[in-house]
Order: structure tokens, then C-alpha cells, then sequence
């Protein structure tokens, strides 16, 4: 009897994929660090009558972590999918052998 397959897996294996070579990628990288310290920069650096620049530099700077988090959930979500075709290739091999 085969064990169940995630159908999802496909999907999340390639996104896991493509997330790593964004993560690994050293332009894009430095292109996020880049717009981090300039919105950090600006964020610091309003007076306090500033405050509509101060709110946009923080929603800059909380959009670009959730880009960065996204991809790295995407990456861990591939992770675990991997883990569990490894464990369900194991567990076929030893029902077949």
C-alpha cells in the first residue's frame, strides 16, 4: 500500500527552490540591506513634528522584513515537505522490501 502523497508538495518544493536562490542571491541581498539602512536612516532620523515621513519609513521597513520572512518561509515550508517525502520514501521502501 503506497503512503499518501501531500499534493501540495510539488509546489512547495519549488518555491523552496526558487525562495534559496533569492536568499542566496548576493545582489538581491544587498539590494534589501540597501533599502533597510536608508528607511532605518530616515525613520531616525525625523523631528518629531515628522511624523507622516516617520510612519512611512516604518511601513517601508516592516514591508521589506515580511519580504525577507516570506521567502524564508517559503524555504522552511520546502524544508519540512522534503522532510516528510524523505520519511514517506523510507517508510515505501521498507513496506516494498
Amino acid at each position: 500500500m503506497e503512503i499518501p502523497k501531500n499534493p501540495n508538495e510539488t509546489a512547495e518544493l519549488q518555491r523552496a527552490r526558487e525562495a534559496e536562490m533569492l536568499l542566496n542571491n548576493p545582489m538581491l541581498m544587498a539590494a534589501i540591506e540597501a533599502i533597510e539602512a536608508h528607511f532605518t536612516k530616515d525613520w531616525y532620523g525625523t523631528k518629531i513634528d515628522e511624523r507622516e515621513a516617520r510612519e512611512t519609513a516604518y511601513m517601508m521597513l516592516k514591508t521589506v522584513g515580511l519580504f525577507r520572512h516570506l521567502l524564508t518561509e517559503h524555504l522552511t515550508t520546502g524544508k519540512l515537505a522534503a522532510a516528510q517525502k524523505d520519511a514517506r520514501d523510507v517508510q515505501q521502501a521498507h513496506k516494498d522490501a
